[in-house]
């Protein structure tokens, strides 16, 4: 027997086993992630994760998954058996005798509510429906296009520019910018807007001819199945020269298809040389050590990296911008996307004023029946996805990437099916995120109580952070007096919203959503909620920020946490809040295991590498002394060296190393927040005064190294032997192996849970810490 588990088999005649059915049921839970029979001091991945990897319903996935990925599908099937039930069924589900979360004395608000969301939901889901209408609802669209914004009698105006940028703005499609709201440089009160640069298909990124043709034949099947003046099914190419005739808009021959999709590829070639030009000036820009910052693959400018004002390259302010172009009407443009008063004031406009130029030349060397088709074409392919075609096989552009099916941890063979319902569901939880998280949020977190608990939770972490700050002696005392502010001023959104829109009231949850209509026209719901988001959104810029505002695209089955620089901010949604994360019912050492190491992670988060440069305000500043910074650097050049140092085999039989470099963020945080979790809870345990007992089928497994194995729970996963290479480049997370081991590693604490001898794998003599 290894020593580790010799000294966890002594251990149980001492232990306190709590024997309830619910702790049993608790105990068998968790009985299918580990297995006790490895030495968790030789490796714990197959110590903490061992069964659930090579478990049946692992075996049968076909990608590379983990815990939060199956906890978000487990999540996304209650909220399709709340859409495919009726509003009676649900409230058996959500019941609650909580007055303060209205779901008695406003019932019929909840179901008004409740039905927008199905409705929409059953919409999608309508196959019958969406075959029967085919492209015709994106018809009076492309008809505005046609004969509003360019028609081809008269020149383009700036004015009928900025109503086509608008239109497809509000639509969510992009044409000739890319639009950010985020906090601009010097305002944490209010958001601005960020004009940016577009990405391109590579298959028009070069010369590369067959990629062009690849690119030529996708787009001719997808105008012809469109937008085209002849359709195989006869019924279904009667109701198209009915509707194209009732929008006034004109259908496309086979010849004009390919002129159109000719000019558009020119078109598109012109925008990538001006985002080649542009990327050239940022880089010369930055080889003159300016401070701006930009994405060099794309002529992004990075709408969390605070820039100069003297950098010639951007420009902070609307009268600038409507200065600069003469093809725009940008004011028309905010005028219409946000309010008359704010187009005519001078609020905080970041964009790029050599983009903006070149931009402003191409429109004006450009024909108008050009642009018309540029822009016809651009709103068709970003609408295609969501078009159900009769008698049209889907199209999709090639792909030169090869399917592996080899992982490094188990062999999987069969596939899990995505069914439409999953499709729909998913689809409409993003949509009407509130409507369906208050519902989610009663049935698995509760009402009240067992929110006030979780606020409760997530604050016992952050204040044992705080008493501990005063201890980090390696700060000098300037840079930690102001560290200790930065966290005291740290804002908390904990599993969701009760300011601007109160999950508790339904009524809340209506307003929001006042002026969106839902009928049996799946296409034209889609479209008519993107609108009402995009200018909800866009009016918003003229409002001062609520610091507790929750993020724009998050959604109820989400398991994932963060933290804002630029709000000094953490977000722990709902999808969080349940097994086995977090549970009421859990032991308590489980939830500062699992939860409790992710509120601590996203904590420090706050100090990382990246989140020391910004301040309690969200602005970015150095701020650390020089002193502290050196060491700071020294500190965490240790993480770097630790984990470029560990290997991950592909299916080439290499071993590629993990980037110390580009993970070390996370890496910080993930060791950090453990820390901060573990403390946490004893100084729970301390104030309580009580000791915890451990759980049936965990005998010989005590309340601290249960702890520890749920703190990495999170990281059981499979990962595709054919992607390690592609993941280890592109992801700044490190693999989930190693973000276990690595972890437990660096924690002093562990070892003497487990008793793991120094020098044993698990247990190193160097650590690294912050």
């Amino acid at each position: 027997m290894p020593p580790a588990l010799s000294l966890l088999a002594r251990q149980a005649a001492a232990s306190n086993v709590c024997t309830t059915p619910l702790c049993h049921a608790i105990g068998n839970e968790f009985a299918q992630y580990v297995n006790l029979n490895v030495d968790p001091c030789s490796d714990f991945f197959e110590y903490s994760c061992g069964a659930w990897v090579t478990s049946d319903e692992i075996e049968r996935e076909n990608e590379a998954t983990n815990i939060y990925a199956l906890s978000s599908g487990d999540s996304l099937q209650n909220i399709i058996s709340f859409l495919n039930g009726t509003f009676e069924e649900l409230t058996e589900i959500i019941k609650t005798e909580d007055a303060s979360v209205h779901s008695q004395d406003k019932a019929e608000t909840d179901k008004n509510n409740f039905l927008i969301a199905k409705n929409y939901y059953d919409s999608c889901l309508n196959d019958e429906a969406r075959l029967a209408t085919g492209a015709t609802p994106i018809f009076p669209i492309i008809a505005e296009i046609e004969n509003s914004f360019f028609p081809i009698d008269m020149p383009v105006s700036p004015q009928n520019m900025a109503e086509a940028l608008a239109s497809s703005t509000a639509y969510g499609i992009q044409t000739i910018f890319k639009f950010l709201r985020e906090y601009g440089p010097y305002n944490r009160d209010y958001k601005a807007a960020f004009i940016l640069g577009l990405d391109y298909e590579v298959a028009i990124s070069g010369n590369n001819q067959r990629s062009e043709l690849y690119y030529r034949a996708f787009l001719t099947d997808m105008l012809s199945s469109t937008l085209g003046d002849s359709s195989q099914d006869e019924a279904y190419n009667a109701l198209v020269k009915q509707e194209s005739q009732i929008s006034n808009m004109t259908l496309w021959s086979a010849s004009k298809i390919q002129s159109a999709i000719t000019n558009m590829i020119e078109f598109e070639k012109k925008m990538v040389e001006i985002t080649t030009k542009f990327n050239e000036q940022i880089e010369s820009e930055e080889n003159t050590d300016s401070e701006a910052s930009t994405d060099a693959s794309t002529g992004d400018i990075d709408a969390n990296t605070e820039s100069s004002e003297d950098i010639s390259l951007l420009k902070l302010n609307l009268n600038g911008l409507k200065a600069s172009s003469k093809t725009i009407d940008w004011e028309h443009f905010f005028s219409l996307m946000v309010s008359p008063e704010y187009a005519t004031g001078n609020s905080t406009v970041i964009f790029a004023e050599e983009h903006l130029a070149m931009i402003d030349e191409l429109i004006s060397s450009t024909s108008v029946h050009v642009l018309q088709e540029y822009w016809i074409i651009q709103t068709v392919g970003q609408m295609y996805s969501r078009i159900n075609v009769p008698n049209v096989l889907e199209v999709s552009p090639p792909s030169s990437v090869e399917t592996e099916p080899f992982f490094d941890a188990t062999y999987v063979k069969e596939p899990s099916p995505i069914t439409d319902q999953m499709i729909c569901g998913e689809e409409t939880s993003r949509t009407f995120y509130d409507i369906i998280g208050r519902f989610f949020a009663l049935q698995t977190l509760g009402a009240s109580k067992e929110k006030e608990e979780a606020d409760q939770f997530v604050d016992s972490i952050h204040q044992s952070w705080l008493a501990d700050l005063p201890n980090t002696s390696w700060l000098d005392d300037a840079t930690k007096t102001k560290v200790i502010e930065k966290i005291q001023a740290l804002k908390k959104k904990v599993a969701y919203s009760t300011t601007n829109i109160d999950w508790r009231d339904p009524s809340s949850i209506e307003a929001y959503y006042t002026g969106i209509s839902i009928n049996g026209v799946y296409l034209e719901n889609y479209y008519s909620t993107v609108a009402w988001k995009n200018y909800k959104l866009w009016k918003a810029l003229a409002n001062k920020v609520d610091g507790y505002e929750w993020s724009e695209e998050n959604y109820p089955e989400q398991v994932n946490a963060f933290y804002l620089p630029t709000t000094n901010s953490i977000e722990i949604p709902i999808g969080n809040f349940r097994k086995p994360f977090y549970s009421p019912d859990y032991p308590k050492y489980l939830n500062y295991g699992n939860l409790g190491q992710t509120v601590g992670h996203e904590l420090v988060h706050s100090l990382d590498s990246d989140g020391r440069f910004y301040d309690a305000q969200g602005y970015q500043s150095d701020w650390f002394s020089k002193e502290s910074s050196t060491e700071y650097d020294r500190k965490a050049q240790c993480f770097v060296e630790q984990y470029n140092n560990f290997t991950l085999g592909a299916d080439d039989g290499i071993r590629y190393p993990v980037n110390g470099v580009a993970g070390l963020g996370e890496n910080i945080a993930d060791v950090g927040g453990m820390e901060i979790a573990y403390r946490a809870y004893h100084r729970y345990l301390e104030t309580a005064g009580i000791t915890e007992q451990t759980l049936p089928g965990f005998e010989n497994v005590t309340p601290d190294q249960l702890f520890f194995i749920n703190s990495v729970v999170f990281t059981c996963s499979t990962e595709k032997k054919g992607d390690v290479k592609s993941n280890l480049e592109l992801r700044t997370h490190s693999p989930s192996y190693f973000r276990n081991i690595g972890t437990m590693q660096n924690s002093v604490e562990f070892a003497k849970a487990f008793n793991c001898p120094i020098g044993s794998p698990m247990n190193p003599e160097a650590k690294c810490s912050i």
